[in-house]
């Protein structure tokens, strides 16, 4: 055999496994990145990192509202008060108990619950998590959800009793408004009346009929999701903890045991590599939120328990991966940030910072409610309960221009009431009548836009059947509606759907009055024929007499 053979043996023979072996070679070090890189990602997050994650969030969303980060958050978000986007960053403040507008807050979200509770379906015709969401926001903020305004008749609103334990059809928005009338009843361990349409115990019932055998939960009884399973825990893990007074109350606790732990453990089973979670197949920080919330309530270490640390990672290390540069957080890894998924990190941060600091869970208010005071968690100190017109109140109010409209009404609320109470109100006694004035003409601008709305919405929405007999109203509400601002327009129900009308009717009537004239004419004319027939015949008959006497 020659050299050349041999070689060409010898390579046949060893090749195979020199292949094998670099192929080995490269998974290991493969191996090795990946771990590397996981460890990478990770970090032993402290208590200060977690404060100035927090408070980069609320300077990032003062900075969407156009305020500098040495100004009140809430101030500048009372006009969003009893919507998702401003209630829930008004409760992380609360639960932080930072030190800020609680006062404005407050009064312009009961100004709002007053006005829907003038309208048929209150806050919402079918959401009950309204009542939830606004009852927890009064509650953070140090105010009482019980007694929170009145009503048309001069009762006090209830937020608790309307949205949960006497709301007819509370399952009618699904597995959300078990689990939030159940946090809501708890925040403050208010009690349930024997004559109440929902007990804890079948909201209790309610919730679990949501678990599929998987362990998580789902909103209609079909897959089973992040969020809501994350939400469920939220709800019930008081329920599973033995250290709670709920545990041995409730009857059925070893249920709720059961379904927790496997709540737990489906979450820890869709956790990815990054620490992160995911909600229609893309990881999300809401989801990521949810889920360490879940882990506060329950009182779960999420950082250190070794069911939701993934190569190396835990939960925290996930919800960072949505850090924007800005501050803020992105819905979505690398994108920009977002004011929803903004919100939630934050009120989880808080849950973990609460948890860190031995506070009470994220929505257990009992402390602050039965000592009446706020307490600033990074500073362990009470928020004071002083209200005074300030250096920003004073740059509100000279903001205020000639011509307002409605659009200003809640800060021009938010101004006077806070006058009327503020400890410092002696000095600007001018300021507090001219901002009553001025409440005056909006409210009543709002008072002429509810009535023209009344009678749109009772006498001719949705538009679809007007008749020449409308005409003398629609005309009418159109006379009104040109007295408003262009913006207080706008406000009216279906204002281009009533001008519209208002054209057509106007057609109908020219087109009527051409109609008749043109008929009129027609009738002359026939008229004037018949008459210039009837005379010629006339003539013709008399000149025939005339021939025939010849």
């Amino acid at each position: 055999m020659c050299q050349e053979g041999a070689r060409k043996i010898i390579i046949q023979k060893y090749g195979n496994v020199a292949k094998k072996v670099l192929a080995v070679i490269i998974c290991i070090s493969v191996m090795c990145v990946s771990v590397v890189e996981a460890l990478a990602a990770h970090k032993d997050y402290n208590e200060k990192d977690i404060q100035s994650t927090i408070e980069n969030i609320i300077n990032w969303e003062k900075q969407q509202l156009g305020v500098d980060k040495d100004s009140n958050l809430l101030s500048a978000l009372a006009v969003s008060a009893g919507t998702t986007a401003g209630d829930w960053y008004a409760f992380s403040v609360g639960r932080l108990g930072i030190d800020d507008d609680y006062f404005s807050y407050l009064t312009v979200l009961q100004d709002y619950v007053e006005s829907k509770y003038k309208t048929a379906d209150k806050l919402d015709k079918t959401k009950s998590t309204e009542w939830h969401r606004i009852a927890l926001t009064v509650l953070s903020l140090g105010g009482d959800p019980t007694a929170f305004g009145k009503d048309t008749k001069g009762n006090s609103i209830n937020l608790i009793s309307d949205g949960t334990y006497n709301r007819a059809n509370l399952s009618q928005q699904g597995v959300n408004s078990y689990i939030w009338a159940l946090i809501t009843l708890d925040s403050n361990n208010y009690a349930v009346p024997d004559s109440a349409l929902n007990t804890r115990e079948s909201i209790i019932d309610g919730i679990i009929s949501y678990q599929s055998a998987d362990g998580g939960f789902s909103t209609n009884n079909g897959e089973s999701s992040i969020d809501i399973t994350a939400m469920a825990v939220q709800a019930l893990a008081p329920y599973a903890d033995k250290s709670s007074d709920k545990y041995e109350k409730y009857k059925k606790h070893n249920v709720v045991d059961m379904a927790v732990d496997k709540a737990v453990n489906w979450l820890s089973k869709q956790q990815q590599a990054d620490g992160s979670f995911k909600q229609d197949g893309e990881a999300c920080a809401e989801s990521t939120a949810q889920v360490l919330t879940a882990l506060c309530c329950s009182k779960i270490d999420a950082v250190n328990d070794s069911r939701f640390i993934k190569n190396g990672n835990n939960v925290l290390d996930g919800i960072m991966l949505f850090k924007a540069e800005n501050g803020g957080f992105s819905h979505t890894m690398g994108k920009s940030a977002n004011a929803i998924a903004g919100q939630q990190v934050l009120y989880s941060l808080c849950a973990l910072y609460r948890m860190w600091g031995g506070y009470n869970t994220l929505y257990d208010i009992t402390d602050e409610n039965n000592s009446g005071e706020i307490t600033n968690i990074f500073t362990d100190k009470k928020v004071s309960s002083k209200v005074e017109f300030n250096d920003y109140d004073v740059q509100q109010y000279k903001s205020l221009t000639e011509n307002l409209t409605t659009e200003y009404y809640s800060k021009v609320l938010m101004l006077y009431k806070k006058l009327l109470v503020a400890d410092n109100a002696d000095s600007y006694k001018s300021e507090e009548k001219d901002l009553k004035e001025k409440l005056d003409y909006l409210t009543s601008v709002r008072t002429e836009i509810e009535d023209i709305n009344s009678i749109i919405a009772n006498k001719l929405y949705p538009f679809d059947n007007i008749l020449q007999e409308d005409k003398e109203l629609i005309d009418s509400l159109c006379s009104r509606a040109d007295k408003l601002s262009e913006y207080d327009q706008k406000q009216i129900l279906g204002i281009d759907n009533l001008r519209q009308a208002q054209a057509e009717l106007n057609t109908r009537q020219s087109t009527t009055v051409v109609a008749v004239a043109v008929t009129a004419l027609v009738v002359l004319l026939v008229i004037v024929l018949l008459i210039g027939i009837a005379k010629k015949r006339k003539a013709n008959k008399q000149q025939q007499l005339e021939n025939d006497e010849w």
